[in-house]
């Protein structure tokens, strides 16, 4: 088990390695500096230029990238790339747990897992709401109308 470690760290080097040369590919045909990515992305040059190395040496350490979601989302957006192709080059949402920012959903399009998952709680939320509607129907309240406020002081 722990041998699976290095191998492990080598493939995730591998990958950012490959998506940082393909990274550099895609700006260069679109004829962009990494000022220019800059700008358009909204990403900042260090994260652009560690993106397109595949991560940064420090004390001697490769150290991988760890982008935010919205940051992976606005480079694919600048380059012209779909936004769930960019995320599957780096292994979000399919083999690797999700970062902070995937969980909170900034700037994202859904994974196709949670989109299945938005439109079975918002198929719930329309059952809940047209039995809603019915209950009101049933007892006379009519609908969007906010029941009347009571005074202090007054007894119901």
């Amino acid at each position: 088990m722990g041998g699976d470690k290095p191998a492990r760290e080598r493939d995730e080097v591998q990958l950012w390695r490959e998506f940082g040369a393909e990274l550099e590919r895609l700006r260069g045909e679109r004829g962009l500096s990494l000022r220019d990515l800059e700008r358009q992305a909204q990403v900042s040059y260090t994260q652009l230029y560690t993106l397109e190395q595949g991560g940064r040496n420090k004390d001697d350490i490769w150290i991988t990238p760890n982008p935010r979601d919205e940051q992976l989302t606005r480079i694919a957006r600048a380059l012209g790339v779909p936004v769930e192709q960019w995320f599957s080059k780096v292994g979000r949402y399919t083999d690797r747990p999700r970062t902070k920012a995937g969980r909170s959903g900034e700037g994202l399009r859904l994974a196709r897992e949670d989109r299945e998952w938005a439109e079975e709680i918002l198929g719930l939320l329309q059952g809940i709401d047209e039995r809603l509607q019915r209950l009101e129907k049933e007892a006379g309240i009519e609908p969007d109308v906010e029941p009347p406020k009571r005074k202090r002081g007054t007894a119901s």
